[in-house]
């Protein structure tokens, strides 16, 4: 099946919020772009890497409200 989510060069600027990305056999998301945020997702059981990044100034973050969840991944 491949990564669960790409975001390719023309995606710079991408905010990739609440999302579930799960059971892929590739990576859970593979950012090939500048200034992606991700905030606010579960990333789990992904045969890849859970977010792989290839861009500059990409954000994963979170708070208490917002946080990321990523486990399982290989």
């Amino acid at each position: 099946v491949g990564d669960g989510l790409k975001v390719e060069a023309g995606g710079a600027g991408t905010i990739i919020r609440g999302l579930r990305i799960s059971g892929f056999s590739g990576n859970g998301i593979t950012i090939n772009a500048d200034r992606v945020t991700v905030e606010g997702c579960a990333i789990t059981e992904n045969t890849g890497h859970g977010v792989f990044v290839n861009g500059k100034d990409t954000l994963i973050k979170g708070n208490q409200v917002n946080r990321n969840l990523i486990f399982g991944n290989e």
